[in-house]
């Protein structure tokens, strides 16, 4: 089967959804509620940021960021993404310590990224309702909230313009080949995938999409055309992915990657905060008794999305833009299903774009099979479903953004209490920090460590429970009591 898209007439969606006013009104959302993170300041691995730009010259630190055999003088952890440093760095010569000006850029970003999905829905051929919808889904899906509400897991949202805007220009290419969209589209590739290591796995998109479009009528390359303008997009794939597997396995900082039986889990907890996101975590986000709801309902949602997957197949066969969604989900998912510490949303940003642009294929003719199924009164159902998951998705973000924000907050309230507390620190001390915030502490000292680095020169952090681990020195204790 070779239809790209549901037939015309074949599923009626609201008028108001075609319009500008729909997009307009899920962009005003997504905003408003990444907006209630904007004071949260630095959390979690902010800190090792600001330290290393703080404390290196910024053309040693660009030198530095593009060398491979240097991962572990910035904090890169294990991955080769030179550009994402420094555009970091860049915020930080423009902005300083005003974390409010990077959160504003992420959340104009991900607004960014929303009109672009859009954009590449229309272009694989969704009518406008289906694309606004596809936009809907991605701009306030809550599984990578975080990732836009924490100022470093914004490198997932800076990637995103760059490797869409690709993907624009490559289908521009299939349609009406010129050498100016192909090497654009290599570009910004390019400029991807050195800005996070998920970009990599497009190189086995492209060939995908010139594929779906051949089989439409809307490509006006042949298969050899196609396959010959893929070629410099696979050897520049090949090159990055050399690049980024090299690092991670000569240069290895955490040796948080690795081959094994947790990539299946990880795809499974991903499957479920795609379908129902109560939680953006495979490691848990609430305490007992929700922990457990919501462990079931990403087990849940996950069991839905394999099962809503094969009835894709079933329905509109291999060479479709649902299948093609799917596909290009899974592959997307791939460079972070490697992580052995489990799944998290905040890496599913990217990967969100086709599950986006599949969600919005498949549901309208989805309603509308159960509407002729069961009858006209299915559409209350479906309204009420519908408004149940536009409240539930605005919610669990706001949940999640306000955490990161919290976390933030606390953060301000301890640097400001420090420093008042000891302006000046003599190089050489032990600050031993009584209560310090759990963000900072987590697993080691490091993010304490490197905060204190960004006021204090030549002192050493430690929470009270591990600083008895630190050699004889000048000791300063300090009581945070937030």
């Amino acid at each position: 089967m070779t239809t790209s898209v549901p037939a015309a007439g074949e599923e009626r969606l609201p008028a108001l959804l075609a319009s500008r006013w729909f997009l307009a009104a899920a962009l005003a959302a997504a905003a408003a509620v990444q907006a209630l993170g904007v004071d949260g300041w630095f959390v979690f691995d902010d800190p090792w940021f600001l330290a290393s730009a703080r404390r290196i010259a910024f053309w040693e630190y660009v030198r530095r960021a593009f060398d491979p055999a240097a991962v572990g003088s910035l904090p890169e952890f294990d991955r080769y993404r030179p550009l994402w440093l420094v555009w970091f760095r860049l915020q930080y010569e423009v902005f300083g310590l005003h974390g409010a000006s990077y959160h504003v850029v992420a959340i104009a970003l991900h607004l960014v990224t929303v009109v672009l999905v859009v954009k590449v829905a229309r272009r694989l051929g969704l009518p406008a309702a289906h694309a606004n919808l596809a936009g809907a889904i991605f701009a306030i899906h809550p599984a990578y909230s975080e990732a836009i509400a924490w100022v470093g897991g914004a490198n997932r949202v800076v990637v995103a313009p760059p490797a869409l805007a690709s993907v624009l220009l490559w289908l521009a290419w299939v349609e009406a080949p010129r050498a100016g969209r192909l090497a654009g589209a290599g570009a910004l590739f390019l400029v991807a995938c050195l800005l996070h290591p998920s970009a990599v796995a497009l190189v086995a998109v492209y060939p995908l999409l010139a594929w779906l479009h051949a089989g439409t009528g809307r490509a006006s390359c042949g298969a050899r055309v196609a396959l010959f303008g893929g070629l410099p997009m696979l050897a520049l794939g090949i090159v990055m992915a050399v690049v980024h597997a090299w690092v991670r396995i000569e240069r290895p900082i955490t040796e948080g990657f690795d081959l094994g039986w947790h990539i299946w889990a990880n795809y499974g907890a991903s499957f479920g905060m795609a379908a129902a996101p109560a939680c953006t975590s495979s490691l848990g986000c609430y305490a007992s008794p929700f922990r457990e709801v919501a462990e079931g309902v990403l087990l849940a949602g996950s069991a839905l999305f394999v099962a809503a997957a094969a009835a894709t197949l079933l329905r509109w066969g291999v060479r479709s833009l649902p299948a093609v969604a799917l596909l290009w989900f899974v592959v997307a998912l791939a460079p972070d299903t490697t992580l052995v510490m489990g799944s998290f949303g905040r890496t599913m940003y990217l990967a969100c774009v086709p599950f986006a642009l599949w969600a919005a294929a498949v549901v309208p003719p989805a309603v509308n099979w159960c509407r002729h199924r069961w009858g006209g009164s299915v559409r209350y159902i479906v309204a009420a479903l519908a408004a149940g998951a536009v409240a539930g998705s605005i919610a669990v973000s706001a949940h999640f953004v306000l955490l990161v924000r919290a976390a933030g907050r606390e953060n301000v309230a301890f640097v400001h209490e420090l420093r008042e507390a000891h302006p000046v620190i003599p190089p050489g001390t032990l600050l031993v920090v009584e209560g310090a915030p759990a963000n900072l502490t987590l697993f080691d000292d490091t993010r304490l460590q490197a905060l204190v680095d960004v006021y204090y020169d030549g002192v050493t952090a430690a929470s009270a429970a591990r600083a008895s681990d630190q050699p004889a020195r000048p000791v300063i204790r300090f009581a945070f009591r937030p």
